[in-house]
């Protein structure tokens, strides 16, 4: 009977632990979130202010994530920029020490010819892995941010 009890104090024990792992992934969450939410609206505004007539940001649209096991908080925003000459862009952040981990940066005439010289693409800082294509870009991003 003694072994009994050791063992469902031993269970309940478990559980409370695994509660209060949850609540606390939970809570690093949140914050990550939070903080992820007053990087993009830094980002938005500073893209809409910068606007002119010669040229305008569209389809704008960002992620979030927090990885548990680095306990980094990163975000992935993208856009396009329509004027005479074109881009588009993502970017993939570090948001609690707001360091850019990974850009992919590309850039047409207004016909819509991708001019690859004007390419920018790598993902990491330590090593920094470059990259040469959206795709790749994407696929190397996914490690920092999920699927």
């Amino acid at each position: 009977m003694k072994h009994f009890q050791y063992l469902v104090l031993f269970f309940v024990t478990l559980l409370s632990f695994n509660k209060s792992c949850l609540a606390q992934t939970f809570q690093e969450q949140l914050v990550c979130s939070e903080k992820a939410e007053r990087y993009i609206t830094e980002i938005r505004r500073d893209l809409t202010e910068n606007q002119s007539s010669n040229y305008k940001v569209s389809d704008f649209n960002d992620i979030n994530h927090f990885d548990k096991k680095t306990q980094r908080c990163f975000v992935l925003y993208s856009y396009f920029v329509f004027g005479e000459i074109n881009h588009r862009h993502k970017t993939l952040v570090d948001v609690l020490e707001k360091k850019w981990i990974g850009e992919f940066n590309e850039h047409t005439d207004s016909n819509k010819n991708w001019n690859l010289n004007s390419l920018a693409c790598y993902v990491g800082t330590n090593p920094k892995i470059v990259c040469s294509s959206e795709n790749e870009f994407d696929e190397l991003a996914k490690k920092f941010i999920g699927d």
